[in-house]
């Protein structure tokens, strides 16, 4: 049986405004009719199993470019060095913290094996509940790069090609490679290119002969640069850092736009991620990028760079479920209004992305729904008060006092 939403009002996802008095009708995971004030009387000659969200507002799911999904979240333990097998286990859990902060759609950029892929094929087959997955599975790192306990290690163009071609076999979405150091390996080189021009290039070349996308880890402006010659698809993080400042180069930017390359940035975690405990050197880097950074991530919008708003949410103390402090930088620190902020993790994403299918409540699209306390746009807390999240027309999250 169809199920019918009957809301105190929606966000689309690609207006600005809300909409009073709606009901959402969906039926085997679509949205197959909008309702508005003026039609609601239609809705007494549907057969369908009515839920009452007259106290909620409805959103599109948001779509979080950039997750880990297998990681610990714990300030203890690095990512990727607990058991391998403990990976799917974790990730399950993590799903569901997804879920209860909205969030419908992830883009897991790197866990350890085939941990990913079988939650995916599990939540889209219904077995478990959790968010829609697309999973670069295990990233591809070079000798000495990031997080080599999770990744396939390789030396050379040959052994680059072969990697692609055995995370191709696993039926990863897209490949991603570890081009900085990053954060969260102590002693690896966040500033350069673990990989030589050649490497990176025969990897990207070989991904895209089989038809699969690349995402870049990086967070050093030579890095950046290297990827964007290479042909990368999607840069993550990009956080354009020279040792000891963060710096915007307009030329690696310029060929950016020029090739409509996708910028997956990470926010959201900059003023909560005790970088210090993990890498004491990075401290003065760190505390430099929190201050500068969102003013970056204002330029590049302002400059018509294709963006995409991730949180790296899995990775040490980044909890999955607060999606919000992405949406509150955006508004706070890169100028975005609420309304915008909002379309960055839902509409915008999905089309930076390339999930047609999604990101926007309108018939036709997948039956992806958060429903929210209060109106957003009149108080941005509102996205901290996630009531109910709907996936493919399902309801997998319903929000419960403490003692209910």
């Amino acid at each position: 049986m169809a199920d019918l939403f009957v809301c105190g009002g929606m966000l689309d996802g690609l207006n600005n405004n809300l909409v009073e008095h709606v009901a959402i009708l969906c039926d085997q995971g679509i949205i197959k009719k909008i309702y508005h004030k003026q039609e609601l009387d239609q809705i007494k000659q549907i057969s369908a199993h009515r839920i009452d969200a007259s106290d909620f507002t409805a959103i599109p799911g948001l779509i979080d470019s950039h997750v880990h999904l297998a990681g610990n979240i714990t300030e203890q333990v690095l990512f990727g060095e607990e058991d391998p097998s403990f990976a799917t286990v974790q990730a399950i859990k993590n799903g569901r913290s997804v879920l209860s902060g909205g969030i419908t759609t992830v883009r897991d950029c790197g866990a350890p094996g085939k941990s990913m892929m079988a939650m995916r094929t599990a939540v889209r087959n219904g077995i478990i509940d959790g968010p829609d997955i697309f999973t670069s599975g295990p990233p591809i790192t070079a000798k000495g790069g990031h997080l080599p306990n999770i990744s396939i290690t390789i030396e050379g163009e040959q052994e680059a090609r072969k990697a692609v071609h055995a995370l191709s076999e696993m039926n990863v979405d897209f490949i991603k490679a570890m081009v900085t150091g990053g954060g969260g390996t102590p002693g690896t080189n966040i500033f350069i290119s673990h990989f030589s021009q050649s490497e990176l290039t025969a990897l990207c070349d070989e991904a895209h002969a089989l038809g699969l996308k690349v995402s870049a880890h990086l967070h050093g402006t030579e890095g950046i640069r290297m990827a964007v010659d290479a042909g990368v698809d999607f840069l993550e993080h990009t956080s354009w850092l020279k040792p000891g400042k963060i710096e915007l180069d307009e030329k690696i930017l310029n060929k950016i736009i020029e090739t409509n390359t996708c910028v997956s940035i990470t926010i959201g975690v900059l003023n909560r991620r005790p970088i210090s405990k993990l890498r004491p050197e990075l401290e003065i880097v760190w505390n430099d990028y929190r201050k500068k950074f969102l003013g970056i991530v204002k330029e590049m919008r302002e400059k018509g760079v294709k963006l995409a708003v991730g949180t790296d949410s899995g990775t040490q103390n980044t909890p999955l479920d607060v999606p919000y402090y992405a949406i509150e930088d955006l508004v706070f620190g890169a100028e975005y209004s609420i309304a915008d902020a909002l379309h960055a993790l839902t509409s915008t994403n999905a089309q930076s992305l390339g999930y047609t299918d999604r990101g926007r409540l309108s018939e036709g699209k997948r039956a992806d729904i958060a429903f929210i306390k209060g109106n957003p746009l009149l108080d941005i807390n509102s996205f901290r008060h996630v009531m109910m999240t709907v996936v493919r027309g399902k309801i997998v999250y319903e929000y419960k006092a403490p003692g209910q």
